[in-house]
């Protein structure tokens, strides 16, 4: 995936940020290096999947079929997390063309707070290189790039 693939990522920007606040003072589990928590959470759109979720950097959101929407309950835990990183938050999180019905968080095991999608948790895949890269899309039948609404993005197809 190069630079073709980024300028084809749309990201809706035109309406005004909202903002929906969580606030956690949890510790995430020792050893786990999630990444810096989204500055934004935003609608991207996939040449290949259609509308997906984003980060505030366009890196692609992704969900795990092992985890449930209701209630919500992440079991990546562990080594898991070393390749997909739980979107957790802390305060705060700007959100643009999103509608604020579909997202949250939940409490994970390890005492993170993790920012959800239609009620399931979201993730960031670490062999994402580049914004709007969908690499862990269909990866072991179990994780697909979240959709608006928390569904499997591109009805959970395959991207390669």
């Amino acid at each position: 995936m190069g630079t073709g693939l980024v300028r084809t990522l749309l990201l809706c920007g035109a309406l005004t940020a909202c903002t929906t606040t969580v606030h956690s003072t949890a510790v995430p589990e020792p050893g786990i290096e999630p990444g810096p928590p989204p500055t934004t959470v935003q609608l991207g759109r996939n040449p290949l999947l259609g509308d997906v979720v984003v980060d505030g950097e366009g890196f692609t959101l992704y969900r795990h079929d092992r985890d449930t929407a209701n209630p919500s309950v992440s079991v990546c835990t562990g080594e898991c997390t070393a390749t997909w990183r739980p979107v957790l938050v802390s305060d705060a999180i700007p959100f643009r063309n999103l509608d604020q019905d579909f997202l949250d968080t939940v409490l994970r095991p390890d005492g993170g707070r993790q920012m959800t999608v239609g009620g399931w948790p979201a993730y960031r895949f670490v062999d994402d290189r580049v914004p709007g890269q969908v690499s862990g899309q269909g990866l072991e039948d179990a994780w697909f790039a979240l959709a608006p609404n928390g569904t499997k993005a591109g009805g959970g197809k395959k991207t390669g």
